[in-house]
């Protein structure tokens, strides 16, 4: 650095020139670029030239954004999914076998297989819905469905009517087989109930349940699992008392049903 008034060099971190005295001037430092605002980026360059070579570095990424986004708008409007085109490929089987499949409905509804005629009327008049003859002849399979559909149902309540008269036959036979067991009656248990009320009680109440197990479909063979139930009376305190169960396994029997509809042990 050197002085502004007589010229001649100044020490490093000087204020005032050694030989003049006057005040040394330190050179201003240039201001910093200011970065372009948005409305500043320039996207296309004005001139000559090709489309391409005239596009800035921001106008080739606005470019190739653009085409990518209309070529996947293209790409959703011209899409299919796999199930939609399996409809349309059923359609046209449809159509072109018109006959047969016609044919074949006409057959289901003679042998009164009303759900499978009811399925190949639908096929159909998903290919061609204003077909009046074919919506006559599904009118006709849904008769017949809902026809099935309340012969089953009855079918059901009857059935349910004939496994409760098993059951309560079966019942009687769980009766036998626990009177010839031991009695609970008195059993003495070691009964935990919280960590300073246990010690041995006697049991007051026993009771059993059961489990069927059907060995065929017809339901006349049974496998019956017995299961006792012993309660125990626990004490807390002067004025309250509660009671705890145990279960105990009674053991197992089958029966079978007679021809004469009584229910009997097998061995």
């Amino acid at each position: 650095m050197f002085c502004a008034n007589c010229g001649s060099p100044a020490r490093n971190g000087a204020q005032f020139c050694d030989r003049c005295g006057k005040e040394l001037l330190r050179p201003t430092e240039p201001p910093s670029p200011k970065p372009p605002a948005y409305h500043d980026v320039v996207l296309w360059r004005s001139g000559e030239g090709s489309f391409f070579s005239r596009l800035t570095r921001e106008g080739i990424c606005l470019f190739l954004g653009l085409f990518v986004l209309g070529a996947l708008w293209i790409y959703a409007l011209n899409y299919e999914s796999p199930s939609n085109r399996a409809l349309t490929a059923k359609r046209e089987t449809v159509q072109r076998d018109w006959s047969a499949y016609l044919e074949r409905g006409q057959t289901q509804l003679k042998k009164r297989d009303y759900r499978g005629a009811q399925t190949t009327f639908n096929e159909m008049l998903d290919a061609k819905p204003n077909d009046s003859e074919v919506r006559k002849l599904l009118g006709d399979a849904d008769v017949g469905v809902k026809k099935l559909e309340t012969a089953e149902a009855k079918n059901r309540q009857q059935e349910a009517k004939v496994v409760s008269a098993k059951k309560v036959q079966i019942k009687e036979l769980v009766e036998q087989f626990v009177a010839s067991l031991p009695s609970l009656e008195g059993r003495q248990e070691l009964i935990t109930a919280g960590a300073t009320n246990y010690g041995v009680r006697t049991c007051h109440d026993a009771t059993h349940s059961h489990r069927i197990s059907w060995l065929n479909k017809a339901k006349t063979k049974a496998k019956v699992s017995v299961t006792r139930h012993c309660r125990y009376p626990v004490e807390f305190g002067q004025l309250s008392m509660i009671t705890t169960t145990k279960d105990y396994r009674g053991g197992t029997f089958n029966c079978e049903e007679a021809p004469d509809g009584t229910w009997r042990f097998v061995q």
